[in-house]
């Protein structure tokens, strides 16, 4: 016998996000990064911020996690930047990471 399953897909993506740099050395960083959050949060927890050779996530550092309330991430000065070009943020529920 035929039978059926109701689900929801959601996506919950940041969005813009932004790192102003105050670290005065050329090789290290350190400042704010800042995003938006996503207009539908019912699932999110937390996000996860990372630093990427790439905006795809290749080579990408674990930097650390923050509450879905919070908005920003502090990067700590003298942050090597060791060819890392981008900052990722991805969103994280209590069944994953953001793919």
């Amino acid at each position: 016998t035929p039978s059926s399953v109701v689900f929801y897909d959601t996506e919950s993506l940041a969005s813009n996000v932004t790192f102003s740099d105050a670290d005065l050395d050329l090789g290290d960083l350190g400042g704010n990064l800042t995003w938006f959050a996503p207009v539908d949060t019912v699932h999110v927890t937390h996000y996860v911020v990372y630093m990427a050779e790439g905006h795809r996530g290749h080579g990408r550092k674990f930097m650390g996690k923050v509450t879905v309330d919070d908005e920003n991430f502090f990067v700590p000065p003298e942050t090597p930047k060791a060819g890392f070009t981008h900052f990722l943020v991805y969103t994280l529920s209590d069944l994953a990471l953001q793919t």
